[in-house]
């Protein structure tokens, strides 16, 4: 579901889209991102000339085996997050230093070309689903915290201190999801699933699964999620 406290803005013209490999950006998580590209440098001019609520911004994931044609126009996974520019810094040499905070899901449905030089699609948002009683989520929401503390190593000190005071099960997982080292696929996988539940079965088994060989062993992870 897109941020519950935002209003929504329409999507269904021409949603910017900065494609990249191997990144995917989840509702509720923050990605500091490095714009060098002409045309991508346009784009956070663009975005920084509407209101704030509309800066909005969508990152496609490039799609194995186009990886070395992010100066082209690689094909792009359909799902994509989409975020918020809140934060931006112009260099000297014209690059920009930027940080989006997802604010949704979204389904790309066709390319739009010829109004600008960066890639723009028609969207739609996506909206999750849950259905179970709050009591339920609730205690899932413990046993999902529960588990991720448990995993990473005490470095990941903001980390650990996000997770320790979320208690929204769908934010929860999505931010898991987004910090902790999952493959690409496994986020992907994450992205696509409008399902809270499914998304948490999956996070869980996930690190269920992980942490059984490891004997103890914590899973590393940088100690502030934002810089990755």
């Amino acid at each position: 579901m897109a941020d519950k406290s935002a209003r929504l803005p329409d999507i269904s013209r021409a949603l910017p889209v900065f494609p990249l490999p191997e990144v995917v950006l989840f509702p509720h998580a923050h990605l500091p991102l490095h714009i060098f590209e002409p045309r991508y440098r346009q784009m956070v001019d663009d975005l920084q000339q509407r209101d704030e609520p509309d800066r909005l911004l969508a990152m496609g994931t490039i799609m194995n085996g186009h990886n070395d044609d992010t100066l082209g126009d690689p094909p792009v996974f359909r799902i994509v997050g989409v975020g918020r520019l809140v934060e931006s810094t112009r260099l000297p040499d014209g690059r920009y230093i930027v940080i989006l905070r997802g604010i949704g899901r979204a389904r790309l449905v066709n390319e739009v070309s010829g109004a600008h030089p960066y890639r723009e699609f028609c969207a739609t948002w996506v909206e999750e689903t849950i259905a179970s009683l709050a009591s339920w989520r609730n205690g899932l929401a413990t046993e999902l915290k529960a588990l991720a503390l448990a995993a990473v190593r005490e470095s990941g000190e903001k980390f650990r201190e996000l997770i320790q005071r979320e208690n929204d099960l769908s934010v929860l997982v999505d931010l898991i999801s987004a910090y902790m080292p999952f493959s690409i696929d496994f986020k992907l996988v994450q992205l696509a699933n409008p399902n809270v539940l499914g998304r948490t079965a999956h996070v869980i088994s996930e690190l269920e699964g992980r942490m059984a060989p490891q004997r103890g062993k914590r899973i590393k992870i940088d100690d502030d999620p934002t810089a990755n």
